[in-house]
């Protein structure tokens, strides 16, 4: 596709999204900005021509424009930038970081044009605002947010540090994120990995001259694999060592230097610090809100996580050679929790027999279609960036129509960043009335066998749910805006939906539609399907601590007081029931904590496990698997704008505001 036709605005999404060179990410990125930024000199003038007339500027002369803009640079990135995340070549992976490196300078550059703020300002005072309707009001009311917390208003010599700090940001986040792109080594004998999956002894490759030594990258099935099944307890504390330590040693340095120049850039705009500032882009009410819920909720998981902790190191303790004192260290309590769930009849090999890859896909999609009314259908003619990628459209089951285009990577390869997400690819039609949907990317890291089927793990069964989540939270509901939803929806609860339809995926009623044998077909035993329920419930409040001491770290370093890293982590890891690893520090192997929308907003998980849990009954009560409650779901939840509040949309499915008591019913069972 040449450059000038992947900013048409009748984009084909049938050519699919092949791998771009780095000269083509580079040539996409730079005139995507020239031409962006051509919209928004037409939006400003069209402000200067109806001043210069004395006839109000109407909302589609001025933020049409601004919206085609934004529409612009989304399809640069997700042409080109995206390819941060998921490349395997070194250069196009290079080339990715920058582009959107660039990309993220120029979004953080508009806001704080002063022309364009005097243009948007005029606007607000001259033009009829009473004929807008409510989205339109939203969305004029967010630019002047964003206006505001751009510091628009500020003189020019604090406007240039605002922006030279912003960039500066931009660049170390960069850094932090190219510096987690390659997954960790280690090295293991042959007698260390006896007991543990396909997916750990597949990805071993021998180490020339060093007979019976064999080398692992610990990328997100390897690292599971082993903390889940290795028998051999000083291999789970050498992958436990290098997981945690991925951003090792360089990406502390760039964390104290962001941490230093979010407090000032916060300042410079009139906030005591960044968690306040973030916060007027959050659902949460204020700062103090969400210190409060962190403490409420470590304090009344604490007595809960201990006793699991105790039941884990007494497994522990009943080991070959174990000591008689033993106490439960950090790379052993995986372990020590899937040995419980084997004697509770949850064996996670035996599990995973009955998840073959396609199966459970294959259940996704019929389950998506039946409950939610979206339905997947293979596009193959449609290209992406990794032979291993495949594509689907989505359409609405009552009238057909695509929702959107879907591309799924779910393989673990060498480059891709670890971890699952979903992103933002390519906008919709936006103003111009063009009927293409937006096109999304569900990506996981799913270690593949050499060779036999792909048998996925529980944990893996509800990340693809999880993800599938997201997809349906950006896929359904469009409206004209619906390009700003990748940056404008409050990151503190975006993982709600996507949390509910993991947890949702394992409950027995759901997993009996999808869990089939893989070599005989038989449907999961009634038994499995029991143990099912309790191994995603089993020792979560150890498991929940742990998300709590990252979150505790987050809110810590953002908060009023300046503070050094190595501080707060030892204060946030007393959050936990586990005993502080020294020598490790696993902040710098947290992507989320430098950017992605999730910095002073990390809170947002542990919030979303909350509001899970209470979706997740509300759902139960009206049946797991029922149409009438997947199209509630839908109407109150997935239907409304992102520009509407998140929160109100979980109370209209709720039919009362959110709680906490699910949650805590669901722990203390």
């Amino acid at each position: 596709m040449t450059v000038e036709a992947a900013f048409s605005t009748r984009d084909e999404p049938s050519l699919g999204l092949p791998c771009p060179t780095p000269d083509e990410i580079r040539a996409l990125t730079s005139e995507a900005i020239e031409q962006a930024n051509e919209r928004i000199d037409a939006a400003i003038a069209a402000v200067s021509v109806a001043e210069a007339t004395g006839v109000a500027p109407t909302f589609e002369s001025v933020f049409g424009e601004l919206d085609d803009a934004a529409r612009i640079g989304a399809i640069a990135y997700g042409r080109g930038a995206a390819q941060m995340l998921t490349a395997g070549d070194d250069a196009v992976r290079e080339a990715a970081f920058a582009a959107n490196e660039q990309l993220e300078g120029w979004r953080a550059a508009v806001p704080m044009r002063e022309d364009l703020a005097r243009a948007i300002g005029q606007f607000a005072e001259r033009a009829d605002l009473t004929v807008l309707d409510d989205l339109q009001r939203r969305y004029l009311d967010r630019w002047q947010r964003d206006l505001r917390l751009a510091g628009a208003a500020l003189p020019a010599a604090e406007r240039a540090e605002v922006a030279r700090l912003t960039n500066r940001l931009l660049e170390i986040n960069s850094a932090f994120q190219s510096n987690l792109a390659k997954a960790p080594l280690i090295s293991a004998t042959s007698t260390e990995l006896e007991g543990t999956p396909d997916v750990v002894r597949s990805a071993a490759t021998p180490i020339e001259g060093e007979p019976d030594r064999f080398e692992l990258p610990v990328n997100g099935g390897v690292y599971v694999g082993i903390m889940e099944r290795a028998p051999n307890g000083d291999l789970r504390e050498r992958a436990y060592r290098a997981w945690c330590n991925s951003g090792m040693p360089d990406n502390p340095p760039l964390m104290r230097e962001a941490f230093e120049l979010r407090r000032r850039l916060a300042n410079l705009l009139g906030f005591p610090s960044w968690q306040a500032y973030r916060n007027e882009d959050l659902a949460a009410p204020s700062p103090a809100f969400v210190n409060g819920f962190i403490d409420e909720v470590a304090t009344r998981l604490r007595p809960i996580a201990e006793r699991e902790a105790a039941g884990m190191a007494a497994v522990m303790r009943a080991q070959p050679g174990a000591p008689a004192d033993y106490e439960l260290r950090d790379w052993d309590w995986r372990y020590a929790s899937a040995l419980q769930r084997d004697a509770l009849g949850a064996d996670p090999d035996r599990l995973s027999e009955y998840f073959e890859f396609d199966r459970v896909f294959d259940g996704l999609a019929s389950l998506s279609a039946e409950v939610f009314g979206i339905r997947l259908e293979a596009a193959p003619e449609r290209v992406g960036w990794d032979p291993t990628v495949t594509a689907f459209d989505l359409l609405d089951v009552a009238s057909g129509r695509v929702v959107a285009h879907l591309f799924l990577d779910p393989w673990a390869r060498t480059g891709k960043q670890p971890g699952a997400w979903t992103d933002f690819l390519l906008p919709d039609g936006g103003r111009h009335g063009v009927d293409e949907p937006p096109t999304l990317s569900l990506v996981m890291n799913a270690g593949r066998p050499a060779e036999g089927p792909t048998l996925l793990s529980v944990y893996e069964v509800s990340t693809l749910f999880h993800e599938y989540g997201h997809v349906l939270n950006f896929a359904v509901g469009h409206g004209p805006f619906t390009v700003q939803r990748g940056t404008w929806i409050p990151f503190d609860v975006i993982e709600g939906p996507s949390e509910f339809n993991g947890r949702w995926s394992l409950q027995p009623e759901v997993v009996a539609r999808f869990a089939r044998h893989h070599v005989t077909g038989e449907p999961i035993p009634v038994e499995l399907l029991e143990a099912v329920g309790r191994f995603e419930s089993l020792n979560m409040c150890t498991e929940m601590l742990r998300l709590l001491a990252q979150v505790r770290f987050d809110a810590l370093v953002h908060g009023d007081a300046p503070i050094s890293i190595e501080d707060a982590w030892t204060i946030a890891s007393a959050v936990r029931n586990l005993e502080k690893v020294e020598g490790t520090f696993y902040m710098a192997a947290i992507n989320h904590i430098m950017g992605g929308g999730y910095d002073a907003a990390l809170y947002g998980y542990a919030w979303a496990n909350v509001i899970r849990d209470d979706l997740l009954e509300r759902f139960a009560a009206g049946g797991l698997v029922s149409a009438e409650m997947g199209a509630r779901y839908r109407r109150t939840i997935l239907d409304v704008s992102f520009l509407g509040s998140p929160l109100a949309a979980i109370e209209a499915f709720l039919g009362r505001p959110w709680s906490i008591d699910a949650f805590l019913r669901r722990a203390s069972a």
